[in-house]
């Protein structure tokens, strides 16, 4: 086992001298990119829940599911910001899609 590692260290250390770029759990990673800010209106979100597809699950498109599941998740993230209580949701939802207590 230890000529191997000794074979692999040469190895990484020619590679190194080279030119190589070696990435693991001992490499630095640089930070994250910091998150966006969340610029959306109240006015946007209760604009999203008045004209949504809420039962765009059951088409049978699925051109027609992944534009409603993309509205879907755009309106959670307003919610999560702006909504936390659901009141505004439930002012919009269907009676199948209102959240209780």
């Amino acid at each position: 086992m230890k000529e191997f590692l000794d074979f692999v260290a040469q190895y990484k250390a020619k590679k190194i001298a080279e030119g190589a770029v070696f990435i693991d759990s001992t490499t630095p990673r640089p930070p994250p990119p910091p998150k966006p800010k969340f610029t959306g209106t109240m006015e946007e979100y209760k604009d999203m829940l008045a004209s949504h597809d809420w039962f765009y699950g059951m088409s049978d498109d699925f051109r027609v599911w992944k534009a409603g599941s993309a509205v879907d998740s755009r309106m959670r993230m307003y919610q999560f910001a702006l909504d936390p209580d659901f009141k505004i949701w439930n002012q919009y939802a269907p009676d199948y899609f209102k959240f209780s207590k």
